[in-house]
């Protein structure tokens, strides 16, 4: 697959939507191409490269600018089991201190993950997350390892996690999706040290579903959480989500 995109810097539409790197359909010209291969069944390899370049002035950006994203995914699937590996390279330019010139940011991510389905009733995977964020200035480094399982019985069904994360800052924050109750969706990001664990459970009784989650992340490198109005004075933040549905 190839795609070319032209999005003039006077464009302006109010409910435009298209591809394209930025967040508006304006100011970018670039190219994307991809590529998806499958041997087998069992085997599936996908790659894709997008470049694009920015003509005129950006949020943080005060000169014409360009960036380059790339992927590299790999599947293979053997009996029950699933293995993944994925690599992605993406690179921006952002003003220096000074805003006298365009200096290169650097991000590289890595992920494996491997995934059972032990039984029909009974599943299970674990994963492991890396990042490198480089420029001429500094380096940002982050890595995550977790571990969920799923079993289910009758009316019964058990959901838990369990994620180790470690980042020097911010800018190099992992993110990973945790299963919610219905209509919640639930993708935090990661940053700092600590560990977050999770235990979900839902009951089906007649036409009433009941479901309770119970999540906890405790941080080791700080007493206190977030700040103003939000701010938390412990090292441990708990959220609890209580759904009963009823079907008709």
């Amino acid at each position: 697959m190839a795609l070319h995109r032209y999005y003039d810097r006077r464009y302006t539409a109010f409910h435009a939507r298209s591809f394209g790197e930025g967040s508006s359909v304006q100011n970018e010209h670039g190219i994307y191409s991809g590529f998806l291969w499958t041997p087998s069944r069992d085997m599936s390899l996908q790659l894709y490269a997008d470049y694009a370049h920015f003509p005129w002035k950006r949020y943080l950006v005060s000169a014409p600018s360009e960036s380059f994203d790339g992927l590299c995914h790999a599947r293979v699937l053997y009996n029950r089991c699933k293995f993944e590996g994925r690599y992605r390279f993406r690179l921006r330019q952002r003003d220096n201190d000074a805003k006298t010139m365009l200096r290169n940011r650097y991000e590289h991510r890595f992920r494996l993950r491997t995934s059972a389905e032990l039984s029909p009733a009974f599943s299970m995977s674990a994963q492991a997350d890396g990042v490198i964020l480089s420029s001429s200035s500094s380096v940002s480094r982050g890595g995550m390892i977790g571990a969920h399982t799923k079993w289910k019985h009758r009316m019964l069904c058990i959901d838990a996690s369990f994620n180790w994360f470690h980042t020097d800052d911010y800018d190099s924050r992992l993110y990973q999706y945790e299963r919610s109750v219905l209509y919640d969706f639930s993708f935090p990001a990661y940053y700092g040290h600590g560990i977050r664990y999770s235990l979900m459970g839902r009951v089906s009784i007649g036409c009433c579903d009941v479901t309770a989650k119970l999540g906890v992340t405790d941080y080791f490198d700080r007493a206190v959480i977030s700040s103003g109005l939000q701010q938390i004075d412990k090292s441990s933040q708990p959220d609890l989500l209580l759904q009963l549905r009823v079907k008709m």
